[in-house]
């Protein structure tokens, strides 16, 4: 049985409004694409065409710095740096 042949659909002013929002909300493409019923390539695309971001990467998940304490300082059982009394 031979492959069905893809037909490029325009994109509407709904589905690109769709685009934003799941853009918005750090939706993973492959998400986006499956909901929009589009390949994750036509995806990607047009968010990049419009200047959205699909990374969904969070931010801010780097280990936080412990602070070391100095001379004359101690560091209390909550982990903040005091001062030695």
């Amino acid at each position: 049985m031979p492959k069905k042949s893809r037909k490029r659909r325009p994109w509407t002013t709904a589905d690109v409004r769709k685009l934003k929002s799941f853009a918005k909300r750090r939706t993973p493409a492959t998400n986006i694409a499956w909901t929009l019923k589009r390949t994750e390539g036509a995806t990607r695309q047009k968010a990049f065409s419009l200047g959205l971001s699909l990374d969904t990467r969070a931010r801010n998940l780097a280990p936080k710095r412990i602070q070391q304490p100095s001379v004359g300082q101690v560091i209390g059982l909550n982990g903040h740096v005091a001062e030695k009394v």
